[in-house]
């Protein structure tokens, strides 16, 4: 079950992005960053939170906190506290940043989770 959830995210985003489009890039790599997380698979969670941080250069930053904090929760996962701890708490400051209050509870619960 769970690895179809990034197969069919992957799927769902292909051909957007194939198609030249940049808008909701970051939306589908936080998709399937999650997807990644769901199904175990850490690292490649980490790789797609961070390119989606990149790809918010187009400035579609909307998705950042929920970004922020997935790949907080992918470096945790690999035994990286300190920099789990620094990535998750980008997700609260830049939830209250943007004024985004639906972000800033999910952003708040991870940091404080993950710090020793």
């Amino acid at each position: 079950m769970r690895h179809r959830q990034w197969r069919r995210c992957w799927r769902a985003s292909t051909p957007w992005c194939a198609g030249g489009a940049r808008n909701l890039r970051p939306f589908f790599l936080a998709l399937l960053a999650d997807a990644w997380l769901a199904g175990g698979q850490p690292l490649q969670a980490v790789r797609s939170a961070g390119q989606g941080l990149l790809e918010a250069g187009t400035g579609e930053h909307w998705w950042d906190p929920e970004l922020h904090r997935l790949r907080g929760e992918g470096l945790a996962l690999l035994g990286e506290h300190a920099r789990a701890v620094e990535s998750a708490e980008l997700a609260p400051a830049e939830a209250r940043r943007m004024g985004a209050a639906m972000w800033a509870g999910r952003a708040e619960e991870t940091p404080a989770r993950l710090r020793p």
